[in-house]
């Protein structure tokens, strides 16, 4: 018995070794057997057309699609007043900026052929998953901007080979596609402006709705981390203005904070020191004790926002320990508790009272606000569109007026933004709607998604108990959000379809985020199936 126990152990040991062995051939892999450094990500960053990675003169760039959207100034009431930046959304794939332009070329050869027939002229598919893409953004290392380890001082500006992409990313945000829908002039300073406000919007919503995930210190850079870098050193290059308040109303501290680094970068042409940086956040801070007013609940949550603001800025900007990440990502419910929370990783004082008192007593003088919007919260929707059954729908819009035409429609199509109804098909009697303009081959639906929501809107239609996303000149058919007691949006006799929560938040989404057109190719590619017809 001793003999084969001895037998059975040294066969074990055996097994072991040679399994040992068989492990020590694979190499390891980056990031899980031990930390990759961010040198290390950038050079192993691969094009997805080319496999080869970046250079100096060919540097990496991220895939992205950007649309008009009025999604911030609905969450803020338009108090920023900001006039349709572009929304930009990712897939998150890199290519060469040379490797996407020829990619573009390609694409655009093989429309003539029937190809991609569901892509517009200057719209292409990602080169490795399809969705939709309309440019690319320029990967800026923290390198670059002087990034260091908080709250160290930036070092010099190392950026001069991102300059010329940079400029060509302001271009693109200067030359909508349809110019006519368009109010902007194509200015460089315009072109700025778009793209500094589309990066603030870009921070504000990921800060809003998605805190945990930009807290995940990712190399690559995401999105909004690549879009504030592109502002802050287009800002050191040119002299380019930038407005703070367009229409004369009441702003955002927040807005003020980040036109305000926007400038001091621009004037020192450099990254801004630690200690700029800080008053610069103090005076927003006064800015919004000025206007509060005694309000001391909603003073602790604007400056609890003005300080995560702030916060998400610095890791952009500076090297941030995960630990300290992670606390800006998951924060306590209580204002106090978050205010004491960023306020230390500001290195502020981290009471309230403590620390209006420091910004009141800054060098900068305090600067009278005429009104703090309430914390964001996504887009809200329209009554009419979110009644408790289907039935409750069909009766509101049942004798409703088309808003063009003046007209009942005999196929109404009810707006979850703001509630108006249009024609889908025409005026009873087959008399085509008022706005209906061939030339640019778009109805009733697309001319209101136009004025409504920068041209994207989602509308219900209940006759036939569907969904119409439109993007002009994007269309998709998709779910009811009315479901019967089974989960299935299914009009059979008897049935009553009730508002389902999760698919109303879902259509609700894709507003607040102005990514309607993406979804709609998403949808696209998931049927096999695209709407030609016009809306």
């Amino acid at each position: 018995a001793e003999k084969r126990k001895a037998a059975a152990k040294r066969r074990q040991q055996q097994q072991m070794a040679k399994m040992k062995k068989k492990q020590d051939k694979f190499e390891p892999v980056p990031g899980l057997d031990e930390p990759a450094q961010d040198e290390q990500n950038q050079e192993q960053l691969c094009c997805v057309v080319c496999r080869e990675e970046a250079t100096a003169e060919n540097r990496m760039r991220l895939v992205c699609f950007a649309s008009p959207t009025r999604s911030l100034s609905r969450m803020t009431e338009n108090i920023l007043d900001m006039q349709n930046p572009l929304g930009f959304s990712s897939c998150g794939h890199f290519v060469h900026g040379t490797c996407f332009e020829v990619w573009m070329r390609q694409i655009k050869s093989r429309k003539r052929t029937g190809e991609f027939m569901h892509v517009r002229e200057n719209h292409v598919p990602c080169p490795l998953c399809r969705s939709i893409a309309a440019c690319a953004v320029p990967l800026v290392s923290l390198e670059e901007v002087g990034g260091r380890p908080w709250p160290e001082d930036p070092g010099p500006l190392q950026a001069q080979a991102a300059i010329r992409p940079l400029e060509e990313l302001l271009d693109f945000v200067g030359a909508p596609e349809d110019e006519e829908a368009s109010e902007l002039d194509a200015s460089p300073t315009e072109s700025f402006q778009v793209l500094c406000e589309s990066a603030f919007q870009q921070l504000v919503l990921g800060t809003e709705f998605s805190p945990t995930q930009i807290a995940d210190p990712q190399e690559p850079p995401q999105l909004y981390v690549l879009l504030v870098r592109a502002a802050l050193v287009l800002s050191t290059q040119r002299d380019l203005g930038l407005t703070e308040n367009r229409s004369g109303a009441g702003q955002d501290p927040t807005w003020l904070l980040w036109v305000a680094i926007i400038k001091a970068w621009g004037e020192e042409r450099r990254p801004i020191s630690h200690a700029r940086f800080k008053r610069l956040v103090l005076n927003a801070v006064a800015q919004a004790a000025a206007a509060a007013s005694g309000d001391s609940g909603r003073l602790t949550q604007t400056v609890t926002r003005v300080l995560l603001f702030a916060g998400w800025l610095v890791s952009a900007l500076w090297k941030v320990p995960d630990r300290e990440r992670n606390g800006l990502g998951i924060l306590s419910d209580d204002p106090a508790d978050a205010l004491a929370v960023v306020a230390g990783f500001l290195g502020l004082a981290t009471g309230l009272t403590e620390l209006v008192q420091e910004a009141a007593a800054g060098p900068a003088g305090v600067t009278q606000v005429a009104l703090i919007p309430s914390p964001l919260s996504l887009v809200p929707l329209h009554a009419n569109a979110t009644q408790a059954t289907l039935f409750d729908v069909i009766r509101t819009v049942l004798k409703k007026q088309c808003t063009y035409c003046e007209r009942v429609p005999s196929e109404p199509a009810l707006c979850m933004l703001c509630g108006e109804v249009v024609c889908l098909q025409g005026g009873r009697g087959s008399i085509p709607c008022t706005p209906v303009e061939p030339v640019k081959m778009e109805g009733p639906a697309a001319t209101h998604a136009r004025k409504c929501n920068a041209g994207q809107a989602v509308y219900i239609l209940p006759y036939m108990a569907e969904v119409l996303c439109s993007a002009p000149p994007y269309n998709a058919l998709m779910e009811l959000p009315y479901v019967d007691e089974f989960g299935i949006a299914d009009v059979g006799e008897g049935s009553i379809l009730r508002l389902s929560q999760r698919r109303m938040d879902h259509y609700r989404s894709m507003l607040s985020y102005g990514v309607v057109a993406r979804e709609i190719i998403r949808h696209e590619e998931k049927t096999g199936m695209a709407l030609r017809q016009i809306f």
